[in-house]
């Protein structure tokens, strides 16, 4: 079906190619039978009706809508084809501005026909009985009878009566809208006065008002009053408004041309002021002129005009001398020189119209110049000269040479000395020849766009694609190399080779994705320098380690108030240049805030691991920070203090835990043993089939590790049996077992505490909760072990169950000094688990305690500020869905003194987790093969949570579709 309509849409084109447009112009009048000498066969005839069957063919065939006007061009013809060719560039592809453009200039043909007919008259009387054939004619071009029903006919006369009998204002309003039938007009009557009078009723009312006899004006207001209504409108408000008012009224509306009747000079400058242009409307030379005995008083004119119509007056003295000469009116489009030329006037005459007005001199219009801006026309495409935009100016280019004029060289004058001087060789070329290097051009410039699209979007991939690479820690190659040779292959296989050649366009390379990598990583630094700038307070924590290049890598991270919620982010890592001591680790911070604009005093606190390169009391970061703020707050990291309060043990559980590692040393390190014993495993249908290693850099490897080779114990006595290792004698020793038992079961707890301390958002009441929570079940596990009950640790609890004859006295004896042991580490590194909490800063965590807030560290006034927020029943709701910070960052927008010490109070890192999380991330970015790569930019996209902002990016870059 769909082929069908093609290939009867074909058919068509290829008819209309063999017919000719008549001779003569559309709406000439021709002596003889009454009609006009165009093509009955031209589709034309009625553009409304063709349109609409072009687009049921266009759905037929199932066209893309972006396609429409490019199968319509071939189909278009006379006035149709000069509404499209008027179009700008950029809007010919659209189809609803073509369609727009052509069924509005066959409603301004259809309006020049009623005027014609309405205002024809002639001043002697040769044959009555051509007059009434030229009458005739007018008419029927008016009504075309031959192609509207006697309704249709009888709507439009109605309609023409109706829109004559409404104000002059309403008029000016309605007759842009174009209604085709009365009800379109009524519609627009009743929408224009309810949006002035606001009710129905009084819209009703207003509107049988509207036809009231209008009152009877002397005989000095005969003449204005015969005159068109909508000239007589814009008049009469041109004495009431502003001339800038009436100007910016005139743009809204859709431009028009009204032929003017003779004038006197007052009424002359009043037209130019309502900015009403005057052209010269062509009648036909049929028959010698008569003078009307009795002409109609609805039409002004006095004296008929035989001249063509004009649409560009160049010379301003040629303008002022037809001008009183016009005698009929008609609306036509309006050329865009003349429109340009009369906005210049109006700006000259302004200021001094009513005193000109007044005087007997010179008319005024004859003193003024040429406006600088003019408008493109048709016939200088003679001269070879087309026209491009910019900023939304019309610039001549020359088709021949791509020359581009300025601005002010669009004039037959300038135009055509170019075009004697440069291109003498062409003059007498056709017409043709200058069309076809205009369709050229125009396909030359819509290639240009259409590859700047291109381009442009090609940029914006790239910029994705780099984003993923550096999201997913992989080589800059990896596009060029793998990912767009595979996206060309499928797009070729399952689209076309026009989609593969646009993939193909894409910059991917490896130098391209590391420029892309940093525009976007300088970006996101960007972001958070400007929200740390906004908050003026910001917190710290920063540690160093050394990549697998040598190189050690300094990472600062920060944590900032935003605007609903604390934002933790990296602020940079880059690399030492030298040695890693406190003063170059100072020197970079420094050196980083004093580029960027950020200050000391808005620092709250620095966390870092402990190191005396961070911690010294004379020379080192922190000591050196407080030199700059005072007020700056130090933070041992909560995870490394945990770890050292872990690490003492006594020497029986020391030498357990060397006697485990060798014999895991024993299975793993040989690569026959760790095949023997997988193969063992496997045998024995074990849970697991492999052991663990024991690494002292990694927090939770005890006990993992530990926990492993007590639940393999079995396997691995009876595999170190096999193989005659005097290690297998341990797990024969009931005592050590329960101790392996034991390590495994603390450890495992230890780990439980380290990893809730891990993680993201964890503020300084949380972490230390959590700690005071595990010391007091350190003292809860003594009392529980001096009573002999080991409940606590199950795996202990178990073996001694299955082995109950043996002697478990020492056992126990050992747990509980490993517990006192433990239980004061723990009191040393962590003083507020046996001193307390800061019980002035408890209103921060629990606010709608009344004893926190009695005991706040807070001044009166923010005393008062915190019973308000305790006293507010939606801040109580909003506590118990959001987080800590998410509450307090609301209260602050609200309670700005309060809110603001809550969360400098929130602000501290505890832990340096973030920094220790990056060095995973820093393992996997630079590897052997990626040693010498910069580091920095592909690590903050990596483990960033803001997004950069990639719109902006490419506003600063130049889009191209090369590498």
């Amino acid at each position: 079906m769909e082929e069908r309509w093609e290939m009867q849409w074909q058919q068509f084109l290829k008819t209309l190619e063999g017919v000719q447009p008549g001779e003569v112009q559309p709406g000439e009048v021709q002596p003889g039978d009454g009609k006009s000498q165009t093509s009955e066969a031209s589709p034309w005839e009625d553009p409304k009706v063709f349109l609409a069957s072009f687009e049921q063919v266009a759905h037929a065939c199932r066209w893309p809508r972006g396609e429409w006007v490019a199968h319509l061009l071939p189909a278009l013809c006379g006035e149709a084809k000069e509404a499209f060719q008027k179009l700008e560039i950029r809007e010919r592809d659209n189809y609803e501005k073509v369609k727009d453009a052509i069924l509005k200039g066959e409603a301004v043909k259809t309006e020049a026909q009623r005027q014609r007919f309405r205002q024809f008259c002639c001043q002697e009387v040769g044959d009555p009985q051509i007059v009434y054939k030229q009458i005739k004619e007018l008419c029927h071009q008016w009504l075309k009878p031959e192609r509207h029903t006697k309704e249709q006919v009888l709507e439009l006369l109605i309609l023409e009566q109706f829109l004559a009998s409404l104000p002059p204002e309403l008029r000016s309003w309605i007759q842009p809208r174009r209604p085709d039938t009365c009800s379109q007009a009524v519609a627009l009557v009743e929408d224009f006065l309810r949006s002035q009078q606001g009710t129905r009723s009084e819209a009703r009312q207003a509107l049988s008002s509207l036809f009231q006899e209008p009152p009877k004006e002397g005989p000095t207001n005969s003449k204005r009053a015969e005159k068109e209504p909508l000239v007589t409108m814009k008049r009469e408000n041109a004495k009431k408004e502003p001339l800038e008012a009436v100007k910016r009224k005139n743009a809204e509306k859709e431009p028009l041309v009204v032929v003017k009747t003779e004038n006197t000079e007052e009424e002359h400058l009043e037209a130019v002021k309502t900015e009403n242009i005057e052209v010269e409307i062509s009648m036909p030379a049929a028959g010698p002129r008569i003078e009307s005995p009795d002409p109609p008083s609805s039409s002004p004119p006095s004296e008929m005009v035989q001249t063509p119509l004009k649409e560009e007056v160049t010379d301003p003295k040629e303008r002022d001398a037809c001008l009183p000469a016009a005698g009929v009116k008609s609306v036509q489009p309006v050329p865009g020189r003349m429109e340009e030329d009369l906005q210049l006037q109006q700006r000259n005459v302004g200021s001094s119209m009513q005193k000109e007005s007044d005087s007997t001199t010179e008319p005024p219009l004859k003193k003024l110049k040429p406006a600088p801006n003019r408008k493109y026309s048709e016939d200088y495409l003679k001269f070879g000269f087309y026209f491009m935009e910019e900023n939304d100016q019309q610039i001549p280019v020359c088709v021949i040479c791509n020359q581009v004029l300025s601005k002010h060289s669009m004039k037959p004058s300038l135009l055509q000395r170019h075009f004697t001087t440069k291109h003498k060789e062409h003059t007498v070329k056709p017409i043709e020849f200058f069309v076809k290097k205009r369709d050229e051009f125009i396909k030359q410039r819509a290639t240009s766009v259409l590859s700047t699209n291109i381009s442009k979007k090609c940029l914006e991939a790239s910029y994705e694609l780099s984003l993923i690479a550096a999201k997913q820690n992989k080589p800059h190659t990896i596009f060029e190399e793998v990912v767009v040779p595979s996206a060309i292959e499928i797009a070729s296989i399952l689209f076309d080779e026009k989609m593969a050649d646009a993939i193909r366009n894409i910059p991917c390379s490896d130098n391209t994705v590391q420029r892309r990598i940093q525009d976007m990583a300088t970006d996101v630094i960007q972001q958070v320098v400007e929200k740390i700038t906004a908050a003026e307070k910001f917190a710290f924590q920063l540690d160093e380690s050394t990549d697998i290049a040598g190189n050690a890598q300094l990472i600062v991270f920060v944590r900032v108030p935003d605007s609903d919620n604390i934002l933790e982010h990296i602020l940079f890592c880059r690399p030492l240049p030298g040695k890693t001591t406190g003063e170059e680790i100072f020197t970079m911070i420094d050196n980083f805030f004093n580029k960027h604009g950020i200050l000391w005093t808005w620092c709250v606190a620095i966390c870092s691991d402990g190191a005396a390169a961070l911690t010294g009391r004379a020379s080192d970061v922190i000591a050196q920070a407080k030199t700059r703020n005072s007020s700056i707050v130090s933070n041992h990291c909560i995870l490394h203090r945990h770890v050292l309060a872990s690490k003492q043990m006594s020497p029986v559980f020391h030498e357990i835990l060397e006697d485990a590692t060798k014999i895991i040393n024993c299975i793993k390190s040989r690569p026959l043993n760790g095949r023997l014993f997988r193969q063992l495993c496997k045998d024995l249908d074990s849970e697991h089939s492999t052991l663990l290693f024991h690494i002292e850099a990694r927090w939770l490897s005890k006990g993992e590790t530990l926990s492993r080779l007590f639940e393999l114990r079995d396997e691995t006595h009876q595999f170190l049996a096999n193989i005659s290792s005097p290690l297998a004698e341990k797990f024969e020793n009931v005592s050590w077992v329960s101790c392996l038992a034991y390590l495994a079961d603390i450890f495992k707890k230890l780990n439980e505490l380290n990893q809730s301390l891990q993680g993201h958002g964890h503020n300084v009441f949380v972490m230390e909760d959590k700690v005071c929570a595990f010391y007091k079940k350190i003292s809860l596990w003594i009392g529980q072990v001096q009573k002999g009950n080991v409940a606590s640790f199950p795996s202990v609890s178990d073996f001694i169950e299955l082995n109950s004859a043996a002697d478990t006295e020492d056992i126990k004896t050992a747990i509980k000094n490993h517990l006192d042991n433990l239980h004061t580490e723990f009191a040393l590194y962590f003083p507020f688990v046996s001193r307390g909490c800061d019980t002035g800063i408890h209103w921060v965590a629990s606010p709608f305690i009344m004893d926190n807030v009695v005991n706040a560290d807070l001044s009166s006034p923010e005393q008062e500020a915190l019973m308000e927020v305790i006293s507010n029943r939606s801040l109580k709701e909003l506590f118990n869905e959001k987080t800590l910070t998410e509450f307090w960052s609301q209260v602050a927008k609200r309670y700005p003194k309060v809110g603001g010490k809550a969360i400098a109070a929130l602000l501290p890192f505890c832990s340096t987790y973030l920094c220790e999380k990056v060095f995973s991330s820093l393992k996997c970015i630079r590897t052997k093969e990626r040693n010498c790569l910069q580091l920095e930019s592909d690590l903050v996209l990596s483990v960033s949570t803001l997004q950069p902002r990639v719109q902006r990016i490419m506003s600063e870059k130049q889009a191209q579709v090369s590498h």
